[in-house]
């Protein structure tokens, strides 16, 4: 398994808004309210999967990876994209998840930080 140090790193050079410039065609304005979107959702998001280790609720947890991935790949951060894949598709044991929701709820201030550096709306 990968270290969270190694980890935040990758994710700093994944990074890219291609995708979200791609989609708003342009229009900063509605860049900036999905970056702020993205932004809430993810916050609350990573909180809540990892809340879901103890007691370990598998079902809940491939319902909230679901859930998550996209916004990862929207904003081109595709190992988080991989690791919600992997724990929504994957047959696991109980300390491979636990690790997966791990190191996705540690890369949280870095994707965070991330996307406040990128927009203005965002605090």
């Amino acid at each position: 398994m990968i270290n969270s140090e190694d980890f935040n790193s990758i994710l700093n050079n994944e990074f890219s808004l291609v995708t979200i410039i791609d989609i708003t065609e342009g229009d900063e304005e509605f860049k900036e309210i999905t970056l702020k979107l993205i932004y809430e959702t993810l916050n609350k998001d990573i909180l809540h999967l990892s809340s879901l280790i103890s007691p370990l609720r598998i079902e809940l947890i491939k319902k909230f990876a679901h859930k998550i991935k996209p916004n990862f790949e929207l904003i081109g951060l595709n190992s988080l994209f991989d690791l919600c894949h992997k724990l929504e598709h994957d047959q696991l044991s109980e300390n491979e998840y636990k690790d997966l929701i791990n190191l996705i709820y540690n890369s949280k201030p870095i994707v965070l930080g991330l996307l406040e550096n990128k927009t203005t709306i965002v605090t």
